[in-house]
């Protein structure tokens, strides 16, 4: 846990929020292993139904549209 914990600290530091260049930044130059591993594990863990996942897919994937057609 400690590791863990650790590890959070220095992707998120004392934030709670990453605007999507920070999460880049992470993702690219500090921990990506690590930070995908840590997602997984909130998403196994936290009390969300299918249906927030699904409904969150289909927002990334429609959010993923407009940027291509931008």
């Amino acid at each position: 846990m400690e590791e863990l914990y650790k590890t959070i600290d220095l992707c998120f530091g004392h934030k709670k929020k990453l605007n999507e260049e920070e999460f880049k930044k992470v993702n690219e130059e500090i921990a990506s292993d690590t930070l995908l591993s840590v997602l997984n594990l909130f998403r196994e863990k936290l009390p969300c139904s299918e249906n927030f996942w699904r409904y969150k897919r289909n927002y990334d994937l429609h959010r993923k549209e407009i940027q291509n057609l931008e």
